[in-house]
Parts: structure tokens; C-alpha cells; sequence
């Protein structure tokens, strides 16, 4: 247990960092950078990518019914407090954020 993390709050933070960085693989140029830390009583967990989401809603709404994939940021929506998405022409960078 680190940072007062155990459990599903664990497996959530699990989860998302291996959607993050398995998007950056499949559609942010083949790799991508993790960092994580704490800050103000929160975890950060921030995943940069040479990639470009296009939707500014990715991840907020489900995908198309029948559609393979789309899922993953929808997930790391569904199990963080909070999201932040920022995209520009040097790739996209992802950060959530988790309470301690």
C-alpha cells in the first residue's frame, strides 16, 4: 500500500495507467510517457503522446454501439475524480487525478 492507496482505489489507478499507456501505444506514435505524483492530498497520473485526440469530447460519451475500442478514456473517466485532456500539435497529454 502506498499513499494510503489499497484495494479497488488501487486496481483503479492500475487500470487507467495501463489504458493511458496502452492508448499511447496503439494511437500516440508507438510510445508515451508516465509520471506520477502526489499533490494537495491527490494522486496525479499523467500520460504524454506524440498522438492527437481530435473529439473534444473523447471520453466523455460512449462509443457507437458495435464499435471495437473507444472505451479506454471513457473508463478512466468513469474510475477518477477528475480528467484534464490537453492536445496540441506536439502530441496530447492526459492527467487524472484521484483523492488520497
Amino acid at each position: 500500500m502506498r499513499l494510503g492507496l489499497a484495494g479497488e482505489r488501487l486496481m483503479d489507478v492500475e487500470l487507467a495507467a495501463a489504458e493511458l499507456t496502452t492508448n499511447s501505444v496503439v494511437h500516440g506514435g508507438g510510445r508515451g510517457t508516465l509520471a506520477i505524483w502526489a499533490e494537495q492530498e491527490q494522486l496525479v497520473i499523467e500520460v504524454r503522446d506524440a498522438g492527437r485526440l481530435t473529439d473534444p469530447l473523447a471520453g466523455r460519451r460512449p462509443p457507437e454501439r458495435g464499435r471495437v475500442g473507444g472505451r479506454g478514456l471513457l473508463l478512466v473517466h468513469y474510475v477518477s475524480d477528475l480528467v484534464r485532456v490537453h492536445t496540441s500539435d506536439d502530441g496530447t497529454t492526459v492527467r487524472f487525478y484521484l483523492s488520497l
